[in-house]
């Protein structure tokens, strides 16, 4: 069965990469995928589109728990799939949660010869913002930037800081919901929440 949509695999994915950068270079920016996503016309069309311009066939990428989705994003962008470990590019859907800690604490996190081989890991999250304060720091931020998390963005970051890597080693964060939104927190972003002691 040929599957159709009104995706362009240059025009939208140049889209998304615009937005892509721009939420790196400004961490705790909230970029929009939706239009350019919806036009797969699929399920878990944010996923795909992100992938779409992520991955080639000179990176490797991981699915979690999700094998429709590896075969979407292989079928699209005919990047090969790698045990978590390897993988240059982690997804995770919402519907595989329960192994995000698992995944955080495969992901290689690159070396000091080639710090830039670390993992990118794309985590689909119900919300992007909530009720957990955090403090970002780092570049691209004008001294410091408070957000108000989702409760899985909080819990995704606090897996990433018990890995204790010091920069240039590190992970690159991006979250996903089922609009389109993106967040991006780069291995250079410090996320410090907010003490409830008064």
């Amino acid at each position: 069965m040929k599957i159709t949509h009104e995706f362009d695999f240059v025009l939208d994915t140049q889209r998304v990469f615009r937005v892509v950068l721009d939420c790196l270079a400004n961490p705790g920016r909230v970029g929009a995928l939706g239009p350019s996503a919806q036009k797969l016309g699929m399920p878990q069309c944010c996923l795909l589109a992100l992938g779409a311009t992520l991955l080639d066939n000179e990176v490797t990428f991981c699915a979690a728990g999700d094998g429709a989705l590896a075969g979407q994003l292989a079928a699209l962008t005919l990047s090969s799939q790698a045990p978590a470990e390897k993988a240059d590019f982690l997804f995770l859907p919402a519907g595989s949660w329960g192994r995000m800690e698992a995944l955080l604490q495969a992901a290689k996190p690159g070396d000091l010869v080639d710090p830039h081989k670390s993992a990118t890991l794309v985590l689909e999250v119900p919300a992007l913002m909530g009720e957990e304060r955090y403090t970002l720091t780092g570049p691209g931020i004008d001294g410091s930037l408070e957000l108000l998390l989702s409760a899985p963005v909080a819990q995704a970051i606090r897996a990433r800081d018990r890995r204790e890597l010091s920069f240039p080693l590190g992970l690159d964060l991006f979250f996903l919901d089922p609009a389109g939104r993106l967040l991006c927190l780069p291995r250079t972003t410090q996320a410090a929440p907010h003490s409830t002691e008064r």
